[in-house]
C-alpha cells in the first residue's frame, strides 16, 4: 500500500453502495473471484479519473 502510494486503505465492507451506481451484487461477485473459476476475463469501462475524495 506504501510502495502504491495510495492515499487511504479502503476495505469492501465499508463501501457505500447505496451512494453509488455500481451493482452490489455484482461486485461481491467479482470479490469472491467467481469469473476466474470459470476462466472469464473481466473489462471495466466507465467516465471519469478514478479520483476519489478522502475528506
Amino acid at each position: 500500500m506504501k510502495l502504491a502510494r495510495f492515499p487511504a486503505h479502503c476495505e469492501l465492507a465499508g463501501f457505500d453502495f447505496i451512494q453509488s451506481q455500481v451493482n452490489e451484487e455484482l461486485i461481491t461477485a467479482l470479490h469472491h473471484c467467481e469469473f476466474m473459476e470459470e476462466a472469464q476475463s473481466i473489462v471495466f469501462v466507465g467516465l471519469g479519473t478514478g479520483e476519489r475524495s478522502y475528506n
